[in-house]
């Protein structure tokens, strides 16, 4: 999982500019995230140190008809539960969640 700052992200994945007006101050750092089918997801630690994702939209996921808009209101139904991440913000580039710390499991 490579680190990069957020300008230098931003150059290798063009949709987390979309997230420029959600944060007040630019995240410290953005990690690509390995283990995904779809796409390649970004771990964003804001800089208050909060954790996210960022799950683009992908020409992959339009493939396998995988709606980030659904999976956000799927995520808003099942917040309450505790289940699952919080959804944040849902745009045209694709979807913000909060970031769960844990193992994945293989």
């Amino acid at each position: 999982m490579a680190i990069f700052s957020w300008p230098e992200a931003k150059l290798l994945d063009t949709s987390l500019s979309s997230l420029d007006g959600y944060f007040s101050e630019p995240p410290v750092r953005a990690q690509t995230l390995t283990g995904g089918l779809t796409n390649r997801c970004w771990k964003l630690v804001s800089a208050d140190g909060t954790e996210y994702v960022w799950r683009p939209i992908t020409p992959i996921t339009k493939a396998f008809f995988i709606s980030r808009h659904e999976e956000y209101q799927v995520l808003s139904a099942i917040e309450r539960l505790d289940i699952g991440p919080s959804p944040i913000v849902v745009n045209e580039q694709g979807l913000l969640v909060e970031w769960i710390a844990g193992e994945t499991l293989y």
